[in-house]
């Protein structure tokens, strides 16, 4: 059975779908339009004169929705800063694969490049998990740390601090030469919230800003100002 051939089609034979398009009605143009006089909007009122409409969620004068439902409170979740998680058996592991040195301080910038966390938010919390892997002797800076974490570091011979960061710090932390392109001074650490400043002034989380913390810092200055001025006096002398 031969079929018609389909003629291609044409430009000027392009058109919409019957029915797709409605032919807009004139409006005020005499009551043969359907839609004169008045031109649908009625007799006075609001909605009938020049710009009158009625606000966002007004029903004609009842009580609206969002005044008929109950209130309800806020979470206090929503106003925590959530920390990234390491566990002793992890950062092991990495320094074992030789991804963080050990024999420096390390600091939250090393951790985050040895990729340890995908991304570092408010900071970092050491866990005790796989301490009974631990076998290099630690300096650590960090975020936060469990207890657990403190007696494996320093049964070992190990050395943690806790310090806050700020947000705009811990960026440029974790990419200084970024910032340094830009031509940005680099920022300073602000002090932590009163609400959460109680942390890094207790010395059992080993807080940067507890006493036997900062008495700590002025005495490791003082010692290795000590050795410059011997090492200079040793050089002077044999000069």
């Amino acid at each position: 059975m031969a079929t018609a051939a389909r003629a291609a089609p044409r430009l000027n034979e392009l058109r919409d779908n019957p029915g797709a398009k409605a032919n807009s009605r004139p409006l005020g143009r005499g009551p043969g339009t359907g839609k004169g006089k008045t031109s649908g909007r009625g007799h006075k009122g609001r909605r009938a004169r020049s710009g009158g409409s009625v606000r966002l969620g007004f029903e004609g004068g009842q009580t609206p929705l969002y005044l008929r439902l109950p209130k309800f409170g806020f979470n206090r979740k929503d106003l925590q800063e959530p920390l990234e998680e390491l566990t002793l058996g992890r950062l092991q592991l990495l320094i074992d694969q030789g991804r963080i040195d050990a024999s420096k301080r390390i600091t939250i910038a090393d951790i985050a490049k040895s990729g340890a966390v995908s991304r570092v938010r408010h900071g970092i919390k050491v866990l005790a998990t796989g301490a009974e892997h631990l076998t290099a002797t630690l300096d650590l800076e960090v975020t936060q740390v469990s207890k657990g974490a403190i007696e494996a570091i320093e049964g070992r011979g190990g050395k943690i601090r806790t310090v806050y960061h700020g947000q705009t710090y811990l960026r440029y932390m974790l990419n200084p030469e970024r910032w340094v392109a830009k031509g940005r001074l680099p920022p300073k650490n602000p002090r932590p919230a009163l609400k959460r400043i109680g942390y890094w002034l207790n010395w059992e989380n080993r807080g940067y800003l507890a006493p036997e913390a900062q008495l700590d810092d002025i005495m490791a200055a003082r010692a290795g100002q000590e050795e410059a001025a011997s090492a200079d006096g040793l050089a002077d002398e044999r000069a």
